[in-house]
């Protein structure tokens, strides 16, 4: 029966060699650990690599870890954790329709699932948006596999049957079989399964955090065979009707592009190029009303209106990201690039919550960046959140 099983997973990894599956590999503190996603999830598959392409897991923790059950990753406040601090509750803002694949998919060892809310606050049993773990388990014998199937009757009232198959894989390979067909399984791990095995042996405190921080450097993609695909014809940009709910910064484009510091004041003050730094040559503000002729910008805690033909705009939102940031706190800060200290970035400006920050940006260093000419602005991954383009 065992040579069966051996041939059969054989032949399940050629079948899957033959069809293009999108594949990362995880580059962590403790070693790399690379994951072929399946195609039979599709939305979890797209979900995690759109997640990908953000650079999302970039510095991340692996924040949980039980031994001789799983390692997880995902929280997006696990970036900038400190010592001994709670993790686990950070997700993204929507869910996912689960995509049980039984008896095909299951909690053998090594592979992908999907984290989620308890069945308490969840009966949907919808996956979350980016938080996963990594089934290691344990290898079971016919009498705890029958107790396992009382539980699974009881979870999934009788819908979920572990076949021979599953049984042979939970008695030879191990696994978590008490999670089948209430977790979704979406990818497995096909080299550096010893990287997952180091990491669910390694100690950890009473909230199953590891005491030695484990952490995702990066991800890098090896295959997106089902990346969107570019746009050939150029689309029209999106018209924002309320200027002031997106972010957008103004800047001078030439020497007189004073500041009016009340509405049709005689006296100009010169402090456009007076900030935190030059931005296209030039110094810059934020755009509060945008008039026909004057626009009214703030200036540090300056506020005036400037003529529109010496103004540049810029705004990191178009429509055509895949994800929006948007604050989501009122007078979230922005900040901006310091020539001074490098590890000190100074307040570049405040924005009411709700306001769409950009659907083009950038992770770096524990930041989420806006480019800007030569330089750039800088926002907290916790005060802002993260929302798929609405179609």
């Amino acid at each position: 029966m065992r040579k069966t099983i051996i041939v059969l997973f054989l032949l399940v990894s050629v079948l899957a060699s033959a069809q293009e599956r999108a594949e990362v590999e995880l580059q962590t503190t403790e070693g790399n650990i690379r994951i072929a996603l399946f195609n039979e999830t599709p939305q979890h598959r797209d979900n995690f690599m759109k997640l990908v392409r953000m650079q999302f897991y970039d510095s991340l923790l692996v924040h949980r870890v039980i031994k001789d059950f799983m390692i997880q990753s995902g929280d997006l406040t696990s970036r900038n954790a400190k010592p001994g601090q709670l993790l686990g509750a950070g997700e993204l803002d929507y869910t996912i329709e689960p995509e049980f694949r039984l008896p095909q998919i299951f909690h053998r060892r090594g592979v992908v699932a999907a984290a989620r809310e308890s069945d308490r606050v969840n009966p949907e049993r919808r996956s979350g948006a980016a938080q996963f773990y990594i089934v290691w388990g344990k290898i079971y014998d016919d009498k705890r596999l029958a107790r396992v199937q009382e539980r699974l009757d009881s979870a999934t009232n009788g819908q979920v049957k572990l076949t021979p198959e599953m049984i042979e894989t939970y008695k030879t390979v191990g696994g978590t079989p008490h999670l089948d067909g209430q977790y979704t399984v979406f990818g497995e791990v096909t080299e550096g399964l010893d990287v997952v095995d180091r990491i669910q042996q390694m100690a950890t405190d009473k909230n199953d955090r590891p005491i030695k921080d484990v952490r995702i450097l990066s991800v890098r993609i090896i295959s997106d065979p089902f990346a969107p695909k570019p746009v050939s014809k150029p689309q029209p940009k999106k018209v924002v009707k309320s200027q002031n709910k997106v972010f957008t910064v103004v800047y001078a484009t030439s020497d007189d592009g004073f500041l009016n510091v009340r509405d049709g004041a005689s006296m100009k003050n010169r402090v456009l190029t007076q900030l935190y730094g030059p931005m296209h040559g030039m110094g810059s503000g934020v755009l509060l009303e945008h008039g026909k002729n004057w626009s009214k910008i703030s200036v540090g805690n300056i506020v005036g209106w400037v003529y529109n033909k010496y103004l540049g705009f810029q705004t990191w939102y178009d429509g055509k990201g895949d994800t929006v940031m948007i604050a989501n706190r009122d007078e979230m800060p922005i900040y901006g690039e310091s020539y001074v200290d490098a590890d000190e970035y100074p307040l570049f400006t405040t924005v009411k919550k709700g306001t769409i920050i950009a659907d083009q940006f950038y992770y770096f260093n524990g930041y989420y960046e806006l480019h800007t000419g030569h330089d750039y602005l800088f926002i907290k991954p916790e005060d802002v959140i993260l929302r798929p383009k609405s179609e």
